[in-house]
Parts: C-alpha cells; structure tokens; sequence
C-alpha cells in the first residue's frame, strides 16, 4: 500500500517538484554571482557611470568617516599619517628646493655688479643683506591682465605671459565681477571695491576706471609702487581707447589690450631702475669693488703663505729626532702654540725655530720623556760609555812600569802593574763593542842619567817591550803605537815606562 501512494505522489508533484529544485539553482547562481554583480556596479561607478549602488557607497563612505573622526580621532590620525606625512614634506621640500634654487642663483654670483647695487641698498636702508636678496628674488610677475566692465562683468581683454595654460577667461570675468559687488553690497559701499586680494600663490590687484577696470593676477610678492604702475596703466588705456569702450556700450574691446601692456609691467623694475647718478659715483663704486678685490687677494696669498710656513714647521718638527708635537695651534697668523714631548738629548726645538723662522712667535710646553729613536738612543748609549770610560783611562794613564836605571829590563814588581793595565784594557775595550777603535799609543820615559842619543834608544827599546806584553791584549781594529819622540825626562823616581792610551770614535759615530 505504501507504494501505491509513493507512486501516486509521484506522479501528483513531479512537476512542482522540478520546479522547485530549479528555483533553488537559480537562487545558488543568484547568490554566487552577487559579489561580481556588485563589483561591476562600483567599476561603472568608478568610470563615471552614476548608479544607486555607488550613490550609496559614496554616502556611507562619508558618514562613516564623519563618524570615525568625531568618535576616535586618534585612530583616524595614526591611520593617515603614514600617507599625509611624506605628502607634506614631499611639498615642503619642493618649496623649498625652488627657493634655494632662487637665492642660490642669486649669490652665486656674489661679486656681480647687481650683487653691489643690493649690498649698497642694504647699506643705506639698514636692511640685512639677506632680506634684500630674497626681496628682489621672490619679486612678483605678472601672469594673467584682464580687462573687466565694471556693471556687466563682460570680458573686454585678457593677456596671459608665454607657457601660461588657458584659463575661462570670461567665467573669471564674471565670477569676480558678482564677487565684488557682494563685498560692496555687504559693506553698503556705492563706490570702491576689492582693491588687492590674495587667492592660492596669486596677488589679485585692481585698478578701477570710469569704462574698466584692470585685474591683474601677480605670482610672488608685487613692488610696493605696483597698483600706482597698474592705475597708470589703466588710465593711459582710456586715454586711448576709452571712447571706444564707450561707443560699443563695453561689448567689445578687442585690439585694447594686448601683450606688450603685461611686459610692460614685468619688465618695469629693469626700465627704471636708478642709475648712478654721475660718473664719480660710478668710479668711486669701481675704486671701490678694486680695492676690495684687491684686499681679498691679498689676505688669501698671506693666508696660503702662513698654512705653508705651518705645515714645513710641523714637518721639520716631526722629522726631529727626539722630538714629538702632539698639538700645534696656528690659528692667529704669525703665532704659534706648540705642544709636545722632548728627549733631554734631542735637538733645542725652540732655538732651532728661532733661527729659522725668526718672525714666528711661538708660546712652548714640552715635557721630557725618552725617546727610542735610533740616534737618540745611540747618543744615550754613547753618553753612558763616555761616562764608564772616563775613570778607567785616568787609571789607566796612572799606572807606570818601573825599569833598572840605564836598562830596558823592567825593576821588581812590575808583574803585579801589568796585570792592571791589561785587566783596564780589557774593560775599555768590552764597554767601548767590537766595532770601537782604541789607539794605543806608548811612550817610553828615562831620567837624567847618559846621554841624549842613549836616552832617546833607552826610551824606544822600554816603549817596544811594554808594546810586546799589550799585542795579545789589545784586538782589531784597535792599535798599538809606539812614540819614537822624547818623553818626559824624571829626575829622582828613576827609570819607567807608560802607556798612553786615546779611544777614537766609531766609524758610525764620526759619520754623526
């Protein structure tokens, strides 16, 4: 029974069932498509198709960032500042890029005869030369001359300078015609109206006349006589067409105003700029730019002479033995203030300065130290040898050999004073180093007994014995020499013999 009343349903509601499940297709389409349908109503909004979707879009956009600024500014804030900061300083630095470009144009070239005429106008007005510069750099240029019926607002003449983009010339004319007669009409004034007015990186200065008037669109800072040049202009316009003006009711002023009255104006600075006023002043300007040219060579040769002299002190300084600056002030010309070390057998630094460079006044502070430069330190070697040898040669000059009177044979106890001179040999030869030459030079002494030629070989022969006993003693290049002249001549001590001994210097120390 069961399958009876399926199969009745069945065929009952198979159509309506077909139905709905294709219903429920095209709703799953449906729904898969919106987000693409939505986008393709905000693109055809974005390309200037209006439509309800984008209206909408653009009005919750709005309010929901009206509501978000007044309920949590700081959140809004700390969302655009990423974007808004560089924006502004990207501005700042192309404003100031261009200014810099304009007041560097203009000092650079400092010595230009313009350059004096505005530092002799700075001299006079007491205007830091500065402000002057950037006065007559930032000076103002015409850009856009219209010529206005004052009551209708009808365009009568427009001129714009070179690589100017066009403009609505006459919905210019209009709107700033309405926008004159509101200000007149709030003040209650009949007559007058907007003289000068400042809109974006314009100046807006007027000049009113009987049948136009002049408007005048200024980029910069406009001359302080510039709305007189601008009546003066507009009045010599009536002069010249203004029955024209009159006679065509204003609807026409083609041919009144045309470029040459704009260069007029941009070029007004350069016509009437003062000129000298005679030929003295002119030459007393001259003289004088010489003479200052002639100063600032002067000081810069003085000035490259002094580094120079400082630089050779420095090197000749540090090239001293012995000698270490650590700090050398040159800062006024003709002084100097040096620092440093010295070794107390270095070179006088201060007197070497003083001869040479005798017009340098120099203020010192040196302290001592030991320098380990090599001629220092063989100086202080050589000083110490000199100070260890010294008492060995007096003892060694005090000891005498005796002999036997009218003999080279030496007397008793001779042995004991040989052991000595050989022994203080030895030493002089050890603290003076291998390369040290000692000359050894031995003399031969007799008394007043015999003859002078016996004397004289009796001398030679007591020299040639004490010479014999010193040959394995005394070492290359050290040398022994025996002296063939006469000695001292001893009276009541008897015969002797003694030994003279002179160091030579070194082969390195002569070169020194």
């Amino acid at each position: 029974m069961s399958g009876d009343y399926d199969r009745l349903r069945q065929l009952l509601l198979e159509v309506e069932q077909q139905r709905l499940e294709a219903l429920q297709e095209d709703l799953r389409e449906t729904s898969d498509r919106v987000p693409d349908r939505v986008a393709e109503e905000i693109e055809r909004g974005l390309g200037g198709q209006s439509s309800r979707l984008t209206a909408a879009l653009g009005e919750a956009t709005i309010s929901g960032l009206e509501q978000a600024v007044q309920r949590k500014p700081e959140t809004v804030v700390n969302a655009v500042f990423p974007v808004i900061g560089p924006a502004i300083r990207k501005s700042l630095q192309e404003a100031m890029r261009q200014l810099s470009a304009d007041i560097d144009h203009k000092l650079n070239a400092a010595l230009s005869a313009q350059s004096w005429q505005w530092r002799i106008e700075a001299w006079r007005s007491g205007v830091p030369y500065a402000q002057v510069v950037l006065r007559h750099t930032l000076a103002g240029k015409v850009e856009h001359l219209f010529l206005i019926q004052p009551e209708s607002g009808l365009l009568l003449g427009h001129v714009a300078a070179p690589n100017m983009p066009e403009l609505d010339a006459d919905a210019i004319a209009g709107m700033f015609t309405a926008i004159q007669s509101f200000v007149r009409d709030s003040v209650q004034s009949n007559e007058g109206g907007i003289g000068t007015a400042t809109v974006g990186d314009y100046q807006l200065v007027v000049s009113e006349g009987p049948q136009a008037k002049l408007v005048a669109f200024v980029r910069g800072v406009p001359p302080a006589d510039f709305p007189v040049r601008l009546h003066e202009l507009n009045e010599a316009l009536h002069a010249r067409a203004g029955a024209v003006l009159l006679e065509h009711g204003g609807t026409t002023g083609d041919g009144v105003l045309d470029e040459a009255e704009l260069q007029a104006l941009n070029a007004h600075d350069e016509e009437t700029a003062p000129a000298p006023r005679s030929n003295a002043a002119r030459h007393v300007l001259i003289g004088f730019g010489i003479l200052v040219a002639v100063l600032l060579a002067w000081w810069i040769v003085v000035t490259l002479r002094w580094h120079r002299q400082v630089d050779a002190v420095r090197a000749q300084l540090d090239a001293m033995p012995g000698v270490m600056v650590t700090q050398l002030d040159a800062g006024h010309r003709g002084r100097l203030r040096i620092e440093g070390l010295r070794d107390p057998l270095a070179q006088d630094p201060q007197a070497w300065l003083q001869r040479t460079h005798p017009q340098v006044v120099a203020t010192w502070k040196l302290r001592g130290y030991l320098s380990l430069d090599p001629e220092i330190v063989a100086m202080r070697d050589g000083q110490a040898a000199k100070a260890r040898i010294r008492p060995l040669l007096e003892t060694l000059q005090g000891l005498t050999i005796p002999f036997v009177s009218g003999s080279a044979a030496p007397d008793a106890g001779w042995e004991t004073t040989m052991e000595q001179i050989k022994a203080t040999l030895r030493q002089l030869q050890q603290i003076a180093g291998k390369d040290a030459r000692l000359d050894v030079r031995i003399s031969g002494l007799t008394d007043e007994s015999g003859s002078a030629d016996q004397n004289a070989a009796l001398r030679l022969q007591r020299g040639q014995w004490l010479a014999d006993q010193l040959r394995d003693v005394v070492r290359s290049p050290s040398m022994l020499e025996v002296e063939a002249e006469a000695g001292d001549v001893e009276s009541s001590r008897g015969a002797r013999a003694m030994a003279r001994i002179v160091p030579l210097a070194t082969q390195a120390d002569a070169k020194r």
